[in-house]
């Protein structure tokens, strides 16, 4: 499953190893729009992190993310593994959606899916 262009997913839990976003619903017994997930991207422009929240097997919006976050899409790209260690503290196939490394310069933007999932996201 790609949620972002170029970027596959791996889904990890204990006795389960989910390959996609609704078989990680599935393992968690919880409906596929109340899967959250969490991807990190570089606006180059702003020399900032971008981390975007979603949900369910709904795909990143790119000009819309970059509008958003004050850069043209062309400065918006997914930030590479070493860079989210070093830039936020995690690794990109663990991102928390908040809590990055302090003095990270770091923008989330959260999509209104996670509120409307409450207490069921995962």
């Amino acid at each position: 499953e790609r949620g972002v262009e170029g970027l596959e997913t791996v889904i990890a839990m204990e006795g389960c190893k989910c390959s996609t976003t609704r078989d990680a619903a599935t393992a968690f017994r919880v409906p596929v729009d109340c899967m959250g997930k969490v991807v990190a991207f570089r606006a180059s422009a702003l020399d900032q992190f971008v981390v975007a929240v979603t949900c369910g097997v709904k795909q990143f919006d790119l000009k819309l993310l970059a509008a958003l976050a004050g850069c043209d899409k062309k400065s918006l790209r997914i930030a590479k593994p070493d860079e989210c260690v070093g830039g936020l503290g995690f690794s990109h196939s663990g991102m928390p959606p908040f809590g990055h490394r302090s003095g990270a310069r770091v923008r989330v933007l959260v999509d209104s899916c996670v509120r409307e999932c409450g207490e069921k996201l995962v």
